[in-house]
């Protein structure tokens, strides 16, 4: 049966080849659903499961996009086959390796970008590299469950009425409306058929929820129960990976039915709880995304009466998805801060604080957008922000600047193998300004094509589909009668995620002070060392001395906001020559700051080689020795109005976030007044961490903040762990 399904589904694209794209997308769709869904498990609230093949039609597939092939799970396939049904498989894997996300961009990039970049990830000499992707899918939920599956039937009947000349994309996106309400009424029969065999209280679960997916398949939802059930069947079917500020949309149901006893809290809890796990059973690692608080919310008071549901499910769900987020600004009800510390003081790493008053403007600057708009900014993945429901801004590209840096040191040239990598730029520098420029101008080059990539690739994806579901629920596809990458959605961006950015600025700094200001060592004798790991210990403690970002130390601070704002600029300068609403950094790092470091030499900052880059706006390991006051100081420094999110991570002790939880919480607010955008906070000890990596049995619940996302630390790799140690715990016991 699997196999046979993905020979029908390569025969269905094969017969829409040439053809509409969007009528070939819905046809392939109607193959893939409900075929893939999978059965209701015991004891959940909501259904919806979906197991992808091997080949297949998505927004992300793991770092495909679009038309998918899963090589691995596909050669498994090939192998098990035998005879006429292997070589059908084949067929099938060659159709859509030219058909993937990856092969289509590598055809819409020019011949001097697909010569610069890399293909592969990583190569170990290379500091930028694409990622082929469409990530961030934010859509805008009230237009699901305002007027449900008929009232979006009928603004897209309304459209096709206003806007002739897009017959196939209108009767598909019809289609796609009609396609969920079968996966409603697909699931409503399972329920009914399992409450069946259930016992008393199973049952009457079971046959609640097929009379709410009957209901949803034909109306605009009335309950909560309701309501959350269409919300994530929708995101499921449409493959969303992040799930909107879900106090926002759903508050106001919930609200309502706890007034009038529709639902008790109990049973509202349990909904709740169902979701947080049915997120985290999709265990996507550093998606999950689940934002709640903020400024923009249409029903705050409702909205923040969820809030308190989801703290209470995310102490239940002890996972480390969903990615629990909460927007805070001063005016928001102060007991949710005081919850949300307490949350954490727990060992949860959620939530995540986001600053709405530093935010909001900053988003309105970068972003070029009304307060509105702004106010709908939306942290998804690792934390980058998009518009949710108006904007699309997927990281598709990745620089190691501190690599850039030891490039430029090098003219251009891989110390390692000696190869030209980044333009020719000379390797004798007069000035510390004359090293800075060819620094930036290396960074430059790099950026250019990253940028470049990021067009090909929205055009690609414009190629390839319109991604009917999500079109229906972003602005303004339906409307324009345009896919969302082909010209429907409001605001078309990009993102470029940079690491190592502190210890390049740190490294900068010791050269700026040792070389040029107090001329301890010569330019070419520093960089010997760097290339033989410091052979001269006195030399990299010289190096270590140098002032440290993380300490309020102003010449530090400084040189991390120049380099900051000018590798900002460079990113922002690309979008206009691409063609795109916005192009903007993200300060946003995964556990790449260790993979990346393994391929970076020793660093002017005193860093040996092969060891982590630091990580996000975080000071490199163990070098913030001022207290924690000074760590937040320096984090606020480094502005947000150029970019498109940053990465702050923060260890603390629990007994810090128990004890002195108002301290702490003070000091948090005092960030935020500063401008500090966000916070991911650890409430661990050193203690701790290294007993879980010498008896990780007794330590199956520790959870820790590893970049953007949040991982079981004794299931990390053992760098990484290190990196994570290596922080410095404030208020430890």
């Amino acid at each position: 049966m699997k196999r046979r399904w993905e020979l029908t589904f390569q025969k269905e694209y094969e017969a829409w080849e040439g053809k509409s794209a969007a009528l070939r997308e819905l046809a392939c769709l109607r193959v893939q659903f409900p075929a893939i869904l999978q059965s209701v498990r015991d004891g959940d609230l909501l259904a919806g499961i979906a197991s992808y093949r091997a080949v297949g039609f998505s927004p992300k597939d793991d770092e495909e996009f679009g038309w998918y092939l899963r090589p691995g799970m596909m050669e498994k396939e090939i192998a098990e086959a035998e005879g006429e049904e292997r070589a059908e498989l084949e067929v099938v894997r060659d159709y859509f390796l030219s058909r993937r996300g990856k092969a289509v961009t590598r055809a819409c990039m020019d011949e001097e970008t697909n010569r610069v970049l890399p293909s592969d990830d990583l190569e170990d000499d290379y500091p930028a590299y694409p990622l082929y992707r469409m990530t961030g899918c934010i859509v805008d939920y009230h237009r699901l469950l305002d007027g449900g599956i008929p009232g979006l039937r009928e603004e897209v009947r309304a459209a096709a009425r206003k806007n002739p000349g897009h017959e196939d994309f209108y009767e598909a996106l019809l289609g796609a409306l009609d396609l969920l309400a079968d996966c409603c009424r697909f699931y409503a029969r399972q329920c009914a058929e399992l409450a069946c065999q259930a016992g008393d209280a199973r049952q009457w679960e079971l046959r609640t929820m097929a009379a709410n997916l009957e209901a949803v398949a034909k109306r605009a939802p009335q309950t909560f129960w309701e309501a959350a059930q269409l919300s994530w069947l929708y995101s499921i079917v449409a493959h969303t990976l992040d799930y909107g500020r879900m106090d926002d949309y759903l508050g106001t149901y919930l609200a309502r039915d706890l007034k009038s006893g529709a639902v008790t809290p109990e049973l509202a809890q349990r909904i709740v709880d169902s979701m947080w796990l049915l997120i985290a059973d999709k265990r996507t690692t550093v998606h999950g995304r689940v934002m709640v608080g903020g400024m923009g919310r249409r029903d705050p008071e409702s909205a923040d009466l969820f809030i308190r549901y989801a703290f209470e499910a995310t102490r239940h769900v002890r996972r480390n998805e969903p990615q629990l987020s909460m927007r805070w600004y001063e005016g928001m009800d102060p007991e949710l801060l005081h919850l949300a510390m307490r949350l954490l003081g727990e060992g949860t790493t959620f939530p995540i604080l986001y600053n709405d008053d530093a935010n909001v403007p900053n988003v309105g600057k970068a972003f070029g957008v009304s307060r509105e708009d702004a106010e709908q900014y939306y942290p998804f993945g690792c934390g980058e922000y998009v518009i949710g429901g108006r904007s699309f801004g997927s990281p598709n590209g990745v620089l190691n600047v501190a690599r850039v840096l030891e490039l430029t040191l090098h003219g251009g040239k891989s110390p390692d193998t000696g190869r030209q990598i980044a333009p020719p730029c000379g390797e004798s520098f007069s000035t510390f300004e004359e090293l800075y420029a060819a620094y930036l101008a290396s960074a430059e080059h790099f950026i250019r094509f990253l940028a470049k990539q990021e067009a090909a690739e929205y055009e690609a994806a414009g190629k390839m589909a319109p991604f009917l579901l999500l079109s229906l629920c972003y602005d303004d596809c339906v409307a324009r009668g345009e896919g969302m990458f082909s010209g429907g959605l409001r605001y078309l961006g990009g993102t470029l995620e940079s690491y190592g950015n502190i210890t390049a600025s740190d490294s900068l700094l010791a050269i700026r002070k040792l070389v040029y200001d107090e001329r301890r060592v010569p330019l070419r004798e520093l960089v010997r060392a760097l290339d033989g790991d410091f052979p001269d210990e006195a030399l990299r403690q010289l190096c270590l001395d140098a002032p440290k970002y993380g300490n309020a130390n102003r010449e530090a601070d400084e040189m991390a906001s120049r380099m900051h704002d000018d590798l900002c600029r460079l990113v922002a300068a690309q979008a206009e020559a691409n063609g795109l609403s916005t192009y903007l950094p993200v300060l946003i790092n995964n556990d790449h700051n260790v993979k990346f470091g393994k391929h970076t030499g020793a660093t002017a900052d005193g860093r040996k080689k092969g060891a982590p880059l630091t990580n996000g706006n975080s000071p490199s390991g163990g070098m913030d020795r001022s207290g924690l006051t000074s760590l937040l100081t320096s984090m606020a420094s480094l502005s947000g109005e150029q970019n498109a999110g940053m990465v702050q991570n923060l260890r603390l002790g629990k007994d810090q976030l128990i004890r002195c939880r108002d301290k702490t919480e003070a000091l948090i607010r005092a960030y935020f007044s500063l401008g500090g955008t966000q916070l991911m906070v650890t409430a661990v000890s050193t203690r701790e961490l290294r007993d879980a990596m010498a008896r990780p049995e007794l330590y199956q619940n520790l959870f820790v903040r590893v970049g953007g996302y949040s991982g079981r630390f004794i299931s990390l790799p053992r760098p990484v762990q290190l990196d994570i140690i290596s922080r410095t715990a404030y208020g430890e016991a």
